[in-house]
């Protein structure tokens, strides 16, 4: 069975998630059940897979790899945390500007254990106590956006470092309340970042340089 790598949802989340949804994902199969549950919406998928142990098993085919839910202001952080808990091989999520985004969304995504690439940029509700469930359990992330997430604090982006050891690009920009300590903590812990991105820190201090340097 061959599968379309990536899926995309940045239009109005509808109302009625029982009806069929042709866009939501094309599947090469010639598995009559398999085609009818590719169109389904989450919350029927969900019903649907408690019939049988064989309806089960089905549901957990095809695997979604990537979901860009950028800009989908109607998409509650609940469903965002049942489609997380639903997909748990989910690599690359967007959730760019979803104001909906809670510490309980996060919870939910810390069950996606092969995460590489995060975006939680303008998500302004999550906190330390958010991020640090997700970094202490997505250990493979690469690339993690958390552009203006006003309320994390070096906390947050300590424990980012000391788990998330594989990272390559972390943008924190508009992050103002950051000090020397985070900047401390990517220097030390992460040697593989490659991208930096703390324009609006105004509280860091010439510490950069000896930081930037090591990098």
């Amino acid at each position: 069975m061959r599968l379309l790598p990536e899926v995309q949802f940045c239009k109005p989340w509808k109302a009625d998630e029982a009806q069929v949804d042709h866009s939501a994902q094309e599947v090469d199969t010639d598995d009559p059940l398999l085609l009818v549950f590719a169109r389904l919406g989450w919350t029927t998928r969900a019903t649907a897979s408690l019939v049988c142990k064989g309806w089960h098993k089905k549901m957990q085919q095809p695997r979604l790899t990537a979901l860009n839910l950028n800009a989908c202001q109607k998409v509650s952080h609940a469903e965002v945390s049942r489609i997380a808990s639903h997909h748990a091989h989910l690599q690359r999520l967007e959730l760019y500007w979803n104001v909906n985004v809670r510490n309980e969304t996060l919870f939910a995504v810390a069950g996606c254990s092969e995460l590489k690439h995060l975006n939680l940029s303008g998500c302004s509700h999550i906190t330390d106590d958010g991020l640090k469930v997700l970094a202490s359990c997505c250990t493979m992330l690469t690339t993690l956006d958390l552009t203006r997430c006003l309320k994390v604090t070096d906390a947050g982006y300590e424990a980012t470092a000391r788990h998330c050891t594989r990272l390559v690009e972390l943008r924190m920009y508009a992050c103002n309340i950051i000090t020397d300590r985070t900047l401390i903590a990517l220097g030390s812990k992460l040697h593989m970042l490659r991208v930096v991105d703390i324009c609006g820190a105004n509280s860091v201090t010439d510490v950069v340089e000896a930081v930037f340097i090591a990098l």
